[in-house]
């Protein structure tokens, strides 16, 4: 099995402007990078493939790192900062854009090492027989941006 739609999104994550599915996520103004990326690559890919999936697998290159690291150098008055920068949580604000109540997983990887994400997601699509919804992000910000992939692969006939 491989994935048979592709797609590769570069976000600009710090130059926002108000996104079309701002209301499908609450308070998304307060985002960090991954959250913002992520939800709008959701939008992007969905509007150009309408795919349909049984399972969704965010897999991010060292978590939120950054915003994690931007919190504790910066500070902030409030904890609705904070709960943005967990992946975990980037994974939620997915499932709110793409309207999804379904299985979902977050696998943290080390950089280079996307394809056992890759891997891990196909062996979830051929051992369960199920359709795949990927979103891979790369913790390096080049130029304000986030590189996010998305990949879907169906069922197996």
């Amino acid at each position: 099995m491989t994935f048979v739609t592709k797609a590769e999104y570069k976000i600009n994550t710090v130059n926002r402007t108000q996104p079309e599915w701002k209301d499908q996520v609450e308070r998304w103004y307060q985002m960090d990078a991954m959250c913002f990326a992520v939800s709008q690559a959701a939008y992007e890919f969905t509007k150009q493939h309408p795919v349909k999936f049984d399972n969704l697998i965010l897999g991010a290159v060292g978590g939120s790192n950054l915003a994690d690291f931007d919190f504790v150098k910066f500070g902030s008055s409030s904890p609705s900062k904070f709960v943005y920068t967990l992946p975990n949580i980037a994974l939620s604000t997915l499932c709110q854009s793409l309207k999804w109540s379904g299985p979902a997983q977050c696998v943290i990887c080390p950089e280079n090492e996307q394809d056992v994400v890759v891997r891990e997601s196909l062996d979830v699509a051929k051992y369960q027989n199920s359709s795949v919804l990927l979103f891979l992000v790369d913790q390096l910000v080049q130029d304000q941006h986030l590189r996010v992939q998305v990949q879907h692969a169906g069922k197996v006939k």
